[in-house]
């Protein structure tokens, strides 16, 4: 990601609140930070951000002309208006996790919160055409917490956490979340075994 994409993200946070922390993970697990990229299962989503056709006909932006902008253009002439949509409807987004639900499957922030909770149940076309990607184990459902592993997997990755590190050196009076994939929606799971584990050892004293 060089800096004009990442002063993008910027934007992004200014206009919607969404943190690049959170973003970052999303656009390295939908394209590796490609912009040129199209879907590798020949869907029609393109770029970045895996962004829909129908999005870029409705922005008046042809898939050709969209996958031959850098990455800061395709930010701003897509994913911008879209996470501001998203945010206007179904409220804040404070993590990696539901950013790539909204990316997803966005009518599911309404009601779908709770890591546990299932988003496709297998027998559905879109279990069927994200399976590979977000139930690698095969056990029948796409829940959230398939979704926060994904982007575990992805905030994990070096280039996404040079991104992170980076966006902070050029906007130097914020600091990161500690939780680019929980952030402020869920409590991370390793914390609350972290500290089950650390009460249970001080009981056993």
């Amino acid at each position: 990601m060089d800096d004009d994409a990442l002063q993008a993200l910027w934007t992004v946070f200014d206009q919607t609140g969404i943190r690049p922390e959170y973003l970052l993970p999303v656009l390295y697990f939908e394209s590796g930070f490609n912009p040129a990229v199209p879907n590798a299962a020949g869907a029609p989503f393109y770029g970045i951000a895996q962004t829909s056709g129908a999005k870029l006909a409705s922005l008046g932006v042809t898939p050709a002309a969209f996958l031959a902008m850098s990455a800061g253009d395709q930010i701003r002439t897509a994913v911008l208006p879209y996470f501001a949509g998203v945010v206007q409807r179904y409220g804040a987004i404070k993590s990696a996790t539901r950013a790539e639900q909204a990316n997803f499957e966005p009518a599911t922030l309404a009601y779908i919160r709770s890591l546990a909770q299932i988003l496709e149940p297998r027998g559905t076309r879109a279990y069927a055409d994200n399976a590979r990607a977000f139930d690698p184990a095969s056990h029948g459902a796409i829940t959230l917490a398939d979704l926060a592993l994904a982007m575990s997997h992805a905030a994990a990755a070096p280039a996404t956490k040079a991104a992170i590190a980076r966006a902070y050196v050029l906007r130097p009076s914020a600091g990161p979340a500690c939780s680019p994939v929980y952030g402020e929606d869920f409590v991370d799971p390793a914390w609350t075994l972290g500290a089950l584990a650390l009460g249970l050892a001080a009981a056993l004293r």
